[in-house]
């Protein structure tokens, strides 16, 4: 992770962990976009991105909403209002959602396009906003996807907090860390995705099927992104307003 001095700008990088004292290979890059009312990165190859969403570098992007509640993952498409060509409309990756609990950790939500046995996944390419797959999870038509939820921590009386077990891959503690897990069943306690910090601006990223890196990577760094459906968030309102409401349910 890499900030500017007054922290308006960050870019997240994303390197292939070498083996047999190999170096890391860079995979991809995101940075965030300044706009209004909400979060916006662009997912690059080029190691320093620019601000062009029209690179031809860019492989897809991450909208969040205004509180940081729900974020979408693109490929590099257009959106349907902006093209008359269904060809070039931009494909869904994933949706990611937040919701604080003041009682611990955040619970998170991921959808993902279904994958079959044999790797190749369902296409969400809607011509419209009422056809995404935001859409359909609001209906509960979530048919043609892949759902998964953050395993649930254990409180630790001599951590004094909620932990999980990282196989050694985490190696300091943080409100961001997190695993994605099956929501239920025998597999409920397969772990699809893992992240967690190993320095102030250096985090490991575990990934396995059906999650592409590219998911995984755009998941976490929606998870990174400051926003008011977080602890910080839900602190800054605590104090303006002196309640504890505000925070969106995703």
């Amino acid at each position: 992770r890499e900030r500017s001095n007054l922290g308006l700008h960050v870019v997240y990088r994303c390197f292939l962990e070498g083996e047999d004292g190999q170096a890391p290979r860079f995979m991809m890059s995101a940075k965030k976009k300044v706009v209004k009312q909400s979060s916006y990165y662009l997912l690059s190859l080029d190691m320093d991105p620019d601000d062009d969403r029209g690179s031809e570098a860019v492989v897809g992007k991450i909208r969040g909403n205004a509180v940081g509640s729900r974020y979408i993952i693109t490929d590099h498409g257009i959106a349907p209002d902006r093209s008359v060509a269904p060809s070039t409309f931009r494909k869904e990756f994933g949706v990611v959602g937040f919701e604080f609990d003041s009682g611990g950790p955040s619970k998170i939500d991921a959808w993902v396009p279904f994958v079959s046995a044999s790797g190749v996944p369902a296409v969400w390419q809607p011509d419209n906003d009422d056809n995404g797959m935001e859409a359909n999870i609001e209906r509960k038509r979530v048919d043609g996807m892949i759902f998964l939820k953050n395993k649930t921590p254990k409180w630790d009386e001599a951590h004094g907090g909620h932990v999980l077990n990282f196989q050694g891959r985490v190696t300091e503690s943080s409100v961001k860390n997190f695993q994605l897990c099956w929501p239920e069943g025998d597999d409920a306690d397969d772990v699809i995705m893992q992240f967690g910090r190993v320095g102030k601006h250096k985090f490991t990223l575990d990934l396995k099927f059906p999650l592409a890196p590219i998911q995984a990577f755009a998941i976490a760094v929606a998870c990174l992104d400051g926003k008011i459906a977080d602890r910080k968030g839900y602190e800054l309102i605590k104090r303006i307003t002196g309640s504890n409401g505000g925070e969106e349910k995703s």
